[in-house]
């Protein structure tokens, strides 16, 4: 392969740079501007014309969600945090029982074991070890046949690209809403990182809108090109045939009650 003399200059300047980085334990990368809109189209808050109730106690472990739970059967919740109340909420108002995995606790925050069945298990892209693949963690808890309404809540610490990646989309569809935390998108100025980004959030845009977004305090934001994203993200999504065209308004009704 025959390389310019500027690229190869260029490169051996990179090297040379992350050398002397390394030797004082700083890890540089090159930068690039990603260049699709698709993100930030996807993250627009859009109009469900649902409204939205906050579920939880305000702390970690709350999440905002559609007015649409009647009829969810089951709520699979992968991450276990310090809080359940979220998970105590739906089981207590609407009988949504949780299926809960996470290898790195060992037990749930709380005194009651009537809404949940834990695993210490991973969710992860396949099943092997202790991680466990999301076609095969609903399949367990559900049967194949997609005749229940799932709810799914997610935050999993970055975990969440390839898990949604390799659930199939018949799967997927099972879900009503999906509330899900999005880790790392610091790393969206890595191309192949940018693209796992973007092909999830594809998959997702088949079928789901997101109705709640939410910059996650904790962690700051991030340039990438003209647009600025946090590090951390927590959206709602809600599946594309529970949208109540009738009733969508301009601009969304944020009036959230506490469920």
């Amino acid at each position: 392969m025959n390389l310019s003399i500027p690229f190869k200059m260029k490169m051996t300047v990179l090297d040379l740079v992350q050398r002397a980085a390394l030797a004082l334990g700083v890890y540089v990368r090159p930068s690039r501007v990603h260049k699709s809109n698709f993100l930030t189209e996807f993250l627009t808050l859009k109009d469900s014309g649902v409204k939205m109730v906050m579920v939880g106690d305000g702390n970690d472990g709350t999440y905002i969600i559609p007015d649409d739970l009647d009829g969810i059967s089951k709520c699979f919740s992968p991450g276990v945090g310090p809080s359940t109340k979220f998970e105590e909420a739906i089981y207590d108002r609407y009988g949504i029982r949780s299926f809960l995995i996470d290898a790195s606790v060992l037990r749930v925050p709380s005194p009651r074991t009537d809404f949940y069945v834990f695993e210490k298990k991973f969710l992860g892209a396949c099943t092997y070890s202790n991680f466990i693949d999301l076609n095969t963690w609903v399949a367990t808890h559900t049967g194949e046949e997609p005749k229940e309404e799932l709810l799914l809540q997610m935050d999993i610490e970055g975990g969440e690209f390839a898990a949604l990646l390799a659930c199939s989309m018949d799967v997927l569809n099972r879900f009503r809403i999906i509330a899900l935390e999005i880790h790392y998108l610091d790393a969206l100025n890595l191309d192949f990182f940018a693209s796992v980004v973007e092909q999830t959030f594809r998959k997702l845009d088949t079928n789901f809108q997101v109705c709640y977004v939410h910059a996650n305090d904790c962690c700051g934001s991030i340039q990438v090109g003209s647009a600025r994203f946090p590090r951390v993200m927590e959206i709602t999504l809600i599946r594309k045939d529970r949208v109540l065209r009738d009733k969508q308004i301009k601009q969304q009704n944020f009036v959230i009650k506490n469920l």
